[in-house]
């Protein structure tokens, strides 16, 4: 019998420091698609409250529906950064002024801690606590934590990607499904997996040539799972 340790486990392609981000979308789109989903919340549960007769509205409830506007104002730009930091989204950029042979790479996580950032203009420059001076990055992309091809046989989870098989990507498209239905407290496995035709309600049976498999599917409860998406409309 063939040792099992013996095997080297596969090898998944992660993205490197210089990376192409297919999946990123410009920074200048990233913040309109933000913007426009934090307004239009706000703005649907203004209309909802303005709708009531005016007797029914008390001065309390003018007075919450202002302060979560402004509210919203004030996070316009600062909680987009505060999204990266918790590491709902992947953000690459090019180093200005460019080098000789100028490469898309990674933006460190220290420098959203204290980002200056331009959308519009698709830049921003922040301090390098490991460089000690001012580092400008252009071209910037953004992209949700999670991307999928059209047949979930390749997905991403941030900067780890995986090449699944027929059985894996059901499972996977099943649970964003679930995701984008807004069902984030996930879904029992021992249901789903029949209603997929699967014998085993133990998702791990099916992911065991994927050593990383725990990043892309989290266990929230005695057979709960859920995809560890989040991103852009999340």
């Amino acid at each position: 019998m063939r040792n099992a340790s013996s095997r080297k486990p596969p090898v998944y392609p992660r993205w490197s420091a210089q990376c192409d981000h297919a999946y990123g979308i410009p920074f200048s789109e990233a913040v309109r698609v933000w913007e426009g989903h934090l307004f239009s919340t706000m703005e649907d549960r203004r209309r909802r409250l303005l709708k009531q007769p005016s007797g029914e509205l008390s001065e309390s409830d003018q007075r919450q529906i202002l302060s979560e506007f402004w509210g919203a104002v004030r996070v316009k730009k600062s909680g987009f950064r505060q999204l990266i930091l918790r590491d709902h989204y992947f953000t690459t950029g090019i180093r200005w002024p460019f080098a000789e042979n100028p490469e898309r790479e990674e933006i460190p996580f220290e420098l959203w801690l204290d980002l200056k950032y331009d959308p519009e203009e698709d830049k921003a420059r922040g301090w390098s606590l490991l460089e000690e001076r001012i580092v400008t990055y252009v071209k910037i992309r953004v992209s949700a934590k999670f991307s999928h091809t059209h047949n979930y046989r390749h997905v991403a989870i941030r900067n780890l990607e995986f090449l699944l098989n027929e059985t894996q990507s059901k499972i996977i498209r099943r649970l964003h499904q679930a995701f984008l239905n807004g069902e984030h407290e996930g879904l029992p496995a021992k249901k789903f997996m029949y209603e997929l035709g699967l014998g085993s309600s133990d998702i791990g049976d099916y992911f065991h040539d994927q050593p990383f498999w725990h990043e892309l599917i989290r266990r929230i409860g005695p057979g709960q799972y859920r995809l560890n998406a989040y991103g852009l409309g999340y």
